[in-house]
């Protein structure tokens, strides 16, 4: 067994990475050996291609959690648009608690007639739609309630 492990930038790292790479044209081999330097591990020469691949679109994209490493597609992107919608709406006016959001998730796959099964509505699901989303609860002290 190899003693290397597998090294995976997150997503705020991949950005200034690109950045980096931007302003500084150098070989793999120097991409590598800045990475060590700035994070203290060391990135294969084939991660460095795969991202520099990528570059444009890292940097043209906002960086919503920046801790986050791998990307799963979202498996119904208008179901994820129109509950987002729905909270930033809502929100202010009335307490959104998990449950609630999740019927309202369910009501919005019925009407987008999303096949039953294809989500599951669990409590996970719904962590990672906020996540992200970056939806939060936010504790409100005069009401004492959850928003």
């Amino acid at each position: 067994m190899s003693s290397k492990s597998k090294v995976t930038l997150n997503n705020s790292q991949k950005h200034e990475f690109c950045l980096y790479a931007r302003d500084n044209k150098l070989t793999r081999k120097e991409y590598v050996n800045w990475t060590e330097q700035k994070w203290g591990f060391k990135v294969n020469e084939s991660t460095i291609t795969r991202i520099l691949q990528k570059s444009d679109e890292i940097l043209r994209t906002e960086i919503s959690n920046p801790e986050a490493k791998r990307h799963k597609p979202v498996t119904v992107p208008e179901l994820e648009l129109a509950l987002k919608e729905f909270i930033l709406v809502y929100q202010s006016k009335t307490i959104l608690s998990d449950a609630v959001i999740i019927e309202k998730a369910k009501q919005l796959a019925d009407r987008l007639e999303i096949l039953s099964g294809t989500l599951s509505f669990s409590p996970g699901w719904l962590q990672k739609f906020k996540d992200r989303n970056g939806i939060c609860q936010h504790f409100m002290e005069k009401h004492h309630q959850l928003i």
